[in-house]
């Protein structure tokens, strides 16, 4: 019986060391995994760096300034043509040659289509400037000279004037006084007397009869006028005989002066 009871002793004993080993293992296991857990967990955590990208502000500033191409149009409405050019930026617009237009003369060169507002040469192209530069040519019709003026050039008129080429200046100081000094040679247009009101178109109409010799009986203002020029000599005083005598040149001027005034 003894033998037994030792045997069961050895295995306890035994069985006993192993779960130590086992414990001790177990605890050694634990504590070298436990503490590194621990401080991953406990880390602080730090916000990752985050790249800038450059303002947009700053990478203009870098980029070249875009240069812009502007077409350069010459508007002559049927004078001169003038080939369409390109300029950039910073380039010069010069003065070109004078336009030609016939029956026309030339009064200068405009940025607006109403021929308002001139254009400055040199012009220095800017960004500002349209994409299409147009300038604009601005013409005044050339006042044609009456016929039966024009055939007594460089002869002496009633008034001792002599005409030249295109008439004569003289008469724009003999007639400083009246609304249209050259009403008896150069015709005139609408533009002319547009703008004149009722009693400025009557004298003019009064200057062409004086002219002729009328003598002004109904109203005394017109008479004592006429007689204060050095030029004027009357010697008719019904209108229908002088006006008989009109060359051509002052019959449509009269005519359209009459028109003039009946539409005020």
């Amino acid at each position: 019986m003894k033998p037994k009871k030792k045997t069961g002793l050895i295995v306890a004993v035994v069985v006993l060391a192993l779960a130590v080993i086992a414990a001790i293992v177990g605890f050694i296991v634990l504590g070298s995994s436990s503490p590194s857990s621990s401080a991953e967990n406990s880390a602080p955590e730090y916000a990752k760096e985050e790249v800038q990208e450059p303002e947009a502000a700053e990478t203009a500033k870098e980029e070249e300034p875009e240069v812009i191409e502007h077409l350069v149009v010459f508007e002559t409405s049927g004078g001169t043509t003038y080939e369409q050019t390109k300029a950039l930026d910073g380039s010069i617009i010069t003065t070109p040659a004078e336009p030609v237009r016939p029956g026309y003369i030339f009064e200068g060169w405009f940025s607006d289509k109403e021929c308002t507002k001139p254009f400055e040469f040199p012009h220095t192209v800017e960004v500002a400037d349209p994409a299409t530069i147009c300038i604009y040519a601005k013409w005044a019709e050339e006042k044609a000279v009456d016929p039966e003026v024009e055939a007594s050039m460089g002869m002496e008129d009633e008034y001792g004037i002599t005409l030249g080429e295109n008439g004569n200046h003289a008469y724009w100081s003999v007639f400083a006084d009246c609304i249209f000094p050259q009403s008896s040679y150069e015709y005139l247009t609408y533009d002319d007397v547009r703008y004149l009101d009722v009693d400025q178109v009557q004298r003019a109409i009064n200057e062409i009869f004086a002219r002729n010799g009328y003598i002004f009986q109904s109203s005394e203002t017109e008479r004592d006028f006429f007689e204060s020029q050095d030029w004027y000599y009357g010697t008719e005083t019904d209108p229908d005989v002088v006006s008989a005598g009109f060359n051509e040149c002052e019959k449509e001027n009269m005519r359209l002066l009459q028109e003039h005034r009946a539409s005020l």
